[in-house]
């Protein structure tokens, strides 16, 4: 086993205007990608809450593409109903709606 990290995780991925999410890359070179539909919007913390689900997704036994779909649907969630909703921006991202279901997701 080689030093270093065996996969690293980049978010904020995009190919056109439609499409915004995560990239998912290993050692043996291999990239897999999960996209959802873009909002318009720049939210604060949605960075937050894409590690926070990704890591509780992976620490509740999830493997790592599984745990990245969570993340970015859950985020993506999270800004639709801020945009819904018409709220600031700047107060960032409603997950707060969305933990019931990720928690349900989990298994809790």
């Amino acid at each position: 086993m080689g030093l270093g990290a065996e996969r690293a995780v980049l978010t904020g991925v995009w190919f056109d205007e439609t499409e915004l999410g995560a990239a998912c890359i290993d050692r043996g070179g291999k990239i897999s990608y999960t996209l959802s539909g873009k909002l318009p919007g720049f939210y604060h913390g949605t960075g937050d809450i894409y590690a926070s689900v990704l890591c509780g997704a992976l620490m509740n036994g999830r493997s790592l593409p599984q745990a990245i779909d969570m993340a970015v649907e859950f985020t993506r969630r999270s800004i639709e109903r801020t945009y819904l909703a018409k709220t600031d921006e700047r107060f960032g991202g409603n997950f707060e709606q969305g933990l019931g279901q990720l928690a349900a997701q989990l298994g809790y």
